[in-house]
């Protein structure tokens, strides 16, 4: 009878630890060590680790974490759910890490592939960084994430149209 009543109590701390972690992890910033290789961008179904370049994540506040393959499926999903009070992410091209968007710049019409999009958009947390990638990959210009955004939505008012 105590080895049954010990068993008991060992399964049900193991559920409430399971229970806690799992708690933790929702609340965690955006991380490129979740994407898996199956893990699909969750408004296309893209796969992520094929395009982490251009990947950005979406923070509700729940502390759950939203994935996409770009700014222009995050900016999809930001205005179809509503997500006013969420936080932002996006990949840095340098440290290939999830950095929230206020801080980076976008170099846009570059020569590398576009990604839901007609027009390239990487992003950058150094703004000299930035700078030689619009060079070297004869970028048209570097923009904050608020004119990105705005370029986004005109994008997607254009293929409702």
């Amino acid at each position: 009878m105590k080895k049954i009543i010990f068993l008991f109590v060992f399964l049900a701390f193991i559920a409430c630890q399971e229970d806690r972690s799992q708690k933790n992890t929702a609340n965690e910033n955006p991380s490129i060590s979740v994407i898996t290789k199956d893990m699909g961008c969750e408004n296309c179904r893209m796969n992520l680790k094929r395009f982490i370049e251009t990947s950005h994540a979406i923070q509700t506040t729940d502390g759950i974490n939203h994935y996409y393959c770009s700014i222009n499926c995050c900016t999809s999903a930001w205005s179809r759910n509503n997500y006013s009070n969420a936080l932002v992410f996006g990949v840095d091209q340098k440290s290939i890490e999830y950095t929230p968007v206020e801080n980076l710049y976008y170099v846009i019409g570059s020569k590398l592939p576009a990604v839901m999009s007609k027009v390239s958009k990487y992003a950058f947390k150094d703004s000299a960084v930035a700078l030689q990638f619009k060079m070297e990959q004869e970028g048209d210009r570097i923009i904050s994430y608020k004119k990105t955004f705005k370029m986004c939505e005109d994008e997607l008012a254009k293929k409702m149209m």
